[in-house]
């Protein structure tokens, strides 16, 4: 079997390779691990429905937060992990990719240093996590469900 969280992974290795180089995030980086969570989260999708994920019917799109959130399985990650996607969707890093933003002027800002560990790491600890419940039954009915309500 093919492994679902394959593009999450690839897209994992480059942030945490260019964090390993430089001790920081670019913050298109920070997009790239958010489209890494995201990615994990559609791997899953495909494992339970074998369908891709209807893009055009769950809004808002790349908020994987609330992605969980609309399909109920937020609940089975790790307090940790929802603490980091909810930064995540706070940093809003496909604003943050232009310059002119405030969150471009808010990911660059000196005290947001740390910003790259953190991010780093919880998109590892969100694939980890969403590896795990490829096998948990409730979840992947929950997401059979959700998927049959869109149609």
């Amino acid at each position: 079997m093919c492994d679902a969280c394959h593009e999450a992974e690839i897209e994992f290795q480059n942030i945490k390779r260019e964090y390993t180089a430089i001790n920081s995030l670019t913050a298109s980086s920070g997009a790239t691990a958010n489209l890494a969570c995201e990615h994990a989260f559609r791997g899953l999708w495909f494992h339970a429905t074998g369908e891709q994920f209807p893009y055009n019917k769950v809004l808002p799109h790349h908020k994987t937060e609330m992605h969980l959130r609309q399909i109920g399985v937020y609940e089975y990650y790790s307090s940790d992990t929802q603490i980091f996607l909810s930064k995540m969707t706070g940093y809003a890093f496909e604003e943050a990719r232009y310059t002119e933003t405030q969150q471009y002027k808010d990911h660059v800002k000196a005290n947001s240093i740390s910003r790259g560990y953190y991010i780093v790491h919880g998109t590892e600890r969100f694939i980890v996590e969403t590896r795990s419940l490829i096998n948990d039954n409730r979840v992947l009915c929950m997401i059979i469900d959700y998927n049959k309500k869109l149609k």
